[in-house]
């Protein structure tokens, strides 16, 4: 390759291509023009020797050559932007930005604390949440996600680091004046109570989730007795209201609801298992220094005592 020929800018151009397959997309995001963008993409193709990204239907699909190429040229966007941003020892100073995936419950939980940290610590640092999927866990580089943060979704995945940073648990919700569950309501009880369900049909963390609330409480597979199946947790607290269902949420979440919301929380009468939740990052940026300190936050978010 003749590096004279090399362009950073044309690099950009490859990792928003990688990103999001869609060249409108591209030419929004870099205030460049459509035909630009496709003009860099044919220097591309020329620099590289291969066609990188090929049309099928509407879909823009990469070769083998171009997922070859993904994580490295992110890694050295990334670098450059370190280079120009200032020193990488400096947190202080440090201007960059890092995409986090996760589910809104785990957000609502941790995101405002780690928000705080890094407006204190370095408020050049900005934090891009994203909802997660099991196309961003599978296939990371290629959403330009450098952190996840979710209960272990049962996927191997060689490029990704994995920790450990709390455990959860699960525990019962109704509203204030629904008087018709008490602190622990019995097996047989509970099993007959209407019941609002986490619908997870779809998410990255199905599997922590599709428990079905009659079966884990009563140990019987016969029928659910829910009346709503709902897409988050957070509209929970709202359905609950003046209603006679219970549902079963996510401890940390529920002690953060009950103090802003007409919520109590009750004693599950059996156990649903613990909940560990785990911190995911690309093995690139194991000697990130920047990166390093994003993680540690996340870790010391997670455990404010």
């Amino acid at each position: 390759m003749n590096l004279r020929k090399l362009n950073l800018n044309l690099l950009l151009v490859f990792d928003h291509i990688w990103s999001t397959r869609n060249l409108t997309q591209v030419a929004s995001q870099l205030n460049m023009t459509q035909p630009g963008v496709s003009t860099s993409l044919n220097r591309l193709r020329e620099l590289f020797n291969d066609p990188l990204f090929k049309w099928n239907g509407n879909t823009m699909t990469p070769t083998p050559r171009a997922r070859q190429l993904a994580p490295r040229i992110h890694a050295l966007l990334v670098e450059m932007d370190q280079l120009i941003g200032g020193s990488s020892n400096d947190i202080a100073e440090t201007k960059r930005e890092f995409v986090l995936a996760s589910v809104d419950w785990v957000f609502a939980d941790s995101g405002n604390g780690l928000l705080l940290r890094v407006r204190n610590q370095a408020p050049g640092i900005k934090l891009r949440f994203e909802h997660l999927s099991l196309a961003m866990f599978e296939q990371q580089e290629r959403y330009g996600i450098d952190l996840i943060i979710a209960p272990d979704v049962g996927l191997l995945n060689t490029t990704l680091e994995k920790r450990q940073i709390y455990e959860d648990s699960f525990i019962g919700v109704a509203a204030k004046d629904n008087l018709s569950v008490g602190k622990r309501p019995s097996i047989n009880k509970f099993a007959t109570l209407p019941k609002i369900q986490l619908n997870t049909a779809g998410l990255a963390v199905s599997h922590h989730h599709s428990v079905n609330t009659e079966k884990a409480a009563n140990g019987s597979s016969a029928g659910g007795d829910w009346s709503v199946q709902t897409y988050s947790y957070l509209t929970i607290p709202f359905l609950l209201q003046q209603s006679d269902c219970v549902a079963v949420v996510p401890k940390r979440l529920a002690q953060h609801l009950e103090g802003v919301t007409d919520i109590r929380t009750f004693t599950l009468p059996r156990s649903f298992g613990p909940l560990p939740i785990f911190l995911y990052w690309p093995k690139q940026f194991n000697d990130d220094l920047q990166h390093t300190w994003l993680r540690q936050q996340i870790v010391e978010t997670a455990h404010p005592e």
